[in-house]
């Protein structure tokens, strides 16, 4: 047998109209009291600030030798580095009032691997507090990495002079000088 489905009601939209305009006092109570409830939180709840300093890692030199994977590994160990201990302990030193504590949460560190561009996001409750911090780690990091490598070179410059100093005195020291 074939089931027949019974006919549907046709809509009475004065119906649904008159019940409207019956509860038309609670509908606006409610609506105002939602209205009210939502503008008092959000007058109680702190203001935040948010600001970026970004960094461009110009790479193009050792791009030819590096892999994507490597690239992508290094801009992820640098996102690592700029919330470090080390970081936010210069950062604070320039920073009145914050410590390593306080700043470890109001900083983050985001990478864009495909633009060699690393991101610090800082958070505070002025903007010009949140671009004061931002660029403060932003040049902490920066230094930090700086005296890295300056100390590399020093170190790279002292194993060199060393080799000239015991190549003196030896056959073809003059041409192996040259070359070093």
């Amino acid at each position: 047998h074939r089931v027949e489905l019974p006919p549907e009601e046709p809509i009475d939209v004065g119906r649904y109209a008159n019940a409207l305009r019956r509860s038309k006092l609670l509908i606006a109570a409610i609506v105002i009291a939602v209205t009210g409830i939502v503008l008092l939180m959000s007058l109680a709840l702190p203001k935040t600030y948010s600001a970026d300093a970004t960094i461009l890692f110009d790479e193009s030199q050792s791009l030819a030798t590096t892999s994507t994977t490597d690239a992508e590994r290094q801009l992820a160990t640098i996102q690592k580095l700029l919330v470090t201990r080390d970081v936010l302990a210069r950062s604070a030193r320039r920073l009145p009032g914050e410590t390593v504590g306080s700043l470890g949460g109001k900083i983050q560190a985001s990478v864009d691997p495909t633009a060699n561009i690393v991101t610090i996001t800082a958070e505070a409750s002025t903007a010009k507090r949140a671009a004061q911090m931002a660029n403060v780690v932003a040049a902490a990091f920066l230094a930090r990495e700086r005296a890295g490598e300056l100390g590399g070179i020093r170190s790279a410059e002292r194993r060199l002079q060393a080799q000239i100093t015991a190549l003196k005195g030896t056959p073809g020291a003059k041409a192996q000088v040259a070359l070093i």
